[in-house]
């Protein structure tokens, strides 16, 4: 016997309130969409608009029809087939369903699906889905149909259901705060990456963006490229340390003769310098040694473009080997506006317990000047 809570309605029930903008899915577009390119200034506010709407909306309402470009978040309604074996409502289906019985187990709910309205979705190492649907609840007093919002990731036999949701109202999305998008990167990093900010209220949009490289915020240069913000808008950081360290092995190779094979990766720090430098950390293995064995190595690799640059390629050395390495006090640091004298930096005393303390004062910047 079916469990009732599995069955679908099979009729939409007499009374469901019409779709007002409120409560609208996200509008499917049915045109051929172009791939953008970090180039094209429509690619980027169009970008800029699309970021905005399905983050306000936490992923479940977006305009199609308004945007003329591919982003890698889609609309399964009218995307391509995902499946070589079942249809894109097929899969909508079954992931609804899905959905509503991990939920109705977990809860003790007795939703039952009455009728779709949109669906979002993404390939992140499975499918991940931002579903909108009318369903309902027989386990009420007094069964209605409602608008539920549910955000399901599956691959195989996993999951994840981190959203499910009866519909807000628009003022409760009010409160929901979009962040720019993180800059935008040249395949070649030849040139700044565009930066995106918050607009003023004369602009009309919600971000506008900034190819000089002048707002980009150089706190971020020398972050841990595992934990950074996605730094390239085609590939994933992995997939950046991946392709850096066999680059700058392969590199090694060529002009050492060594054999060098890639085994693990440990650590990677970046920061943009006309180009991308990285320092690389890992565990390689030399094929060409009479006893090859695996080992740690640390490698500087600088690279736009065909050109690159490797001032550092070696065995990871022994602490006791480091303890000669001399570090200088940072160089001052002003204040945005200028009116105020530069923090000044300066080696610390060994009762500080750090290496370097800070001077507001500007008493010991002339010190600092008369040395350079």
């Amino acid at each position: 016997m079916v469990d009732s809570g599995l069955m679908e309605v099979n009729r939409r029930p007499l009374k469901i309130p019409k779709l007002n903008k409120g409560c609208e899915g996200s509008k499917s577009s049915s045109k051929q969409l172009k791939l953008g390119e970090v180039e094209d200034d429509e690619y980027l506010r169009q970008y800029l608009l699309f970021h905005y709407e399905f983050h306000k909306s936490e992923g479940f309402t977006v305009d199609w029809e308004q945007y003329d470009y591919a982003f890698h978040i889609r609309s399964l309604d009218t995307s391509p087939p995902i499946s070589q074996t079942r249809t894109n409502a097929e899969v909508i289906h079954d992931v609804t369903l899905f959905a509503i019985e991990k939920h109705n187990e977990a809860h003790g709910t007795k939703l039952v699906f009455v009728e779709h309205v949109s669906a979002n979705f993404n390939f992140a190492s499975g499918l991940l889905c931002w579903l909108t649907f009318w369903a309902t609840d027989m386990a009420s007093s007094a069964p209605e149909s409602k608008i539920y919002q549910v955000k399901v990731w599956r691959r195989g036999k996993q999951f994840d259901i981190p959203i499910f949701r009866l519909k807000p109202k628009d003022e409760e999305m009010d409160s929901v705060e979009v962040e720019p998008p993180t800059p935008m990167h040249y395949d070649d990093y030849d040139k700044p990456p565009v930066v995106f900010v918050r607009a003023g209220p004369e602009d009309g949009v919600p971000f506008v963006f900034d190819r000089t490289g002048a707002l980009l915020d150089v706190d971020r240069s020398g972050l841990s490229l595992e934990t950074s913000p996605p730094i390239s808008d085609t590939r994933t950081n992995a997939d950046v340390i991946h392709d850096m360290t066999l680059f700058a092995i392969d590199k090694h190779n060529e002009a050492h003769g060594t054999k060098l094979v890639f085994v693990e990766h440990v650590s990677a720090n970046f920061k943009f310098a006309n180009g991308l430098l990285c320092w690389l950390t890992f565990w390689a293995t030399d094929m060409a040694s009479s006893t090859p064995e695996s080992k740690i190595y640390q490698v500087k690799v600088w690279r736009r473009g065909k050109e690159f640059k490797i001032p550092i390629f070696r065995i990871k050395p022994k602490d006791e080997e480091m303890d000669y390495v001399e570090v200088e006090p940072p160089t001052p640091m002003p204040y945005g506006d200028y009116d105020k004298p530069p923090v000044v930096f300066l080696l610390a005393g060994p009762e500080d317990g750090v290496p370097f303390v800070f001077d507001r004062t500007g008493a010991l910047l002339d010190d600092y000047r008369s040395g350079l």
